[in-house]
């Protein structure tokens, strides 16, 4: 009996529950600084849980009644925690971060440094690891704002975008904990997607433009989408895409990434520092216009042109992050794990060192699948 009341006692059942009537659910976060009044500018989308139902069954992002899904938050402090308890005020609910997808910085907060604002984020035991990490290219306010045409939140339309990034890999989506762990390294450069609203009226949509390349937690440049697919090329991360090359007759291809791997090699030897990148794809013939049949010779050639493409584009990225001293790549991570005891004296001064080292690039592409004809159609 003794037994039974003491597990009674210890099995506490639900006594810390929230109920969902109580909460004000938080989806996407945007954070921003002023850099005169010295205050954190929190803009939260909050969902409305009634509507989210109701907008999912007539479809667009309005719900019953007319009402809008979600609505924008905005509040201030000093901290990103007082300006998250002060947006309480501002509801009668508390605002919950378990759902949080993305979390969004302005122009403001890259200048003054992110890691100043990420320490609630990763303290706070309700926000997940895995929420995104973008920075806006255009005001952050009309982003948070964005009515989307298929889902109920922009917050859920930043998240879908994000997890369909593999399908070009000409964006690299980078989630909390991966961000907070580059900020961290010594050596290497953190990066995020870039966003902005697109078009007028009617038109608008949400677009990704490319990717932001940080130093010691601020903004220090970006590179473009293509550029973007070279980092993840080095990488290893690339999972699918099109790479479009123009035919010897003057027609297009188009040539679709199926797979595709990398290995990174640091050499210290007399010459300096070296870095040799292998890169592997494995490929399909998804388009051709005009030119000759799908011949073994005619497939050999056109892996050799995709080669040089891939070549070319990883190539273009190393150039641009030796330009910012920007290791985006790892190369400093790359040289401490084969050389840890001269990396000691590296590491120090690896910004200026960076832009010395001599890169090789290997790409061997291979083509795996033609398609169901080895005739293309005529182009006139």
């Amino acid at each position: 009996m003794v037994l039974a009341v003491l597990v009674c006692l210890l099995a506490g059942g639900c006594w810390d529950r929230q109920e969902l009537d109580e909460l004000a659910l938080a989806f996407a976060a945007g954070l921003d600084y002023d850099m005169e009044q010295k205050q954190v500018k929190l803009i939260t989308q909050v969902i409305r849980p009634g509507q989210m139902k109701s907008a999912e069954s007539g479809g667009g992002s309005t719900g019953q009644g007319g009402q809008k899904a979600s609505f924008i938050l905005e509040s201030q402090g000093k901290t990103v925690f007082e300006a998250v308890r002060k947006a309480s005020f501002q509801i009668s609910r508390r605002v919950n971060w378990t759902h949080n997808m993305v979390i969004i910085f302005g122009k403001g907060a890259v200048k003054a440094g992110v890691d100043k604002f990420l320490d609630f984020f990763v303290r706070n035991p309700e926000p997940r690891p895995h929420q995104y990490i973008l920075v806006a290219d255009g005001d952050l306010k009309d982003i948070l704002n964005f009515k989307p045409n298929l889902e109920k939140a922009s917050a859920q339309t930043i998240n879908g975008m994000m997890n369909n990034t593999g399908v070009t890999s000409e964006a690299y989506p980078v989630t909390l904990q991966e961000f907070v762990n580059d900020l961290m390294s010594n050596t290497k450069s953190a990066t995020a997607p870039l966003i902005k609203v697109v078009g007028e009226g009617e038109e608008q949509k949400l677009q990704l433009v490319g990717t932001a390349v940080f130093r010691k937690g601020k903004q220090i440049g970006r590179i473009e989408p293509k550029e973007t697919r070279g980092l993840l090329w080095v990488i290893g991360k690339v999972k699918s895409g099109i790479i479009s090359l123009p035919s010897s007759d003057g027609s297009e291809i188009s040539i679709e990434i199926v797979q595709a791997s990398s290995k990174i090699h640091p050499v210290l030897d007399g010459d300096g520092m070296h870095v040799h990148i292998h890169v592997k794809a494995i490929c399909n013939l998804g388009e051709q216009l005009g030119g000759e049949n799908a011949k073994p010779k005619k497939m050999i050639e056109f892996q050799q042109w995709a080669e040089k493409e891939i070549q070319k584009e990883i190539v273009h990225t190393i150039q641009c992050s030796r330009r910012m001293k920007a290791d985006i790549f790892g190369i400093g991570e790359a040289f401490n794990r084969k050389y840890h005891k001269r990396w000691r004296t590296m590491e120090p001064k690896w910004e200026e060192l960076y832009p010395k080292v001599k890169f090789s690039v290997n790409v061997k592409a291979k083509i795996r699948l033609i398609g169901e004809t080895l005739i293309p159609l005529p182009a006139h």
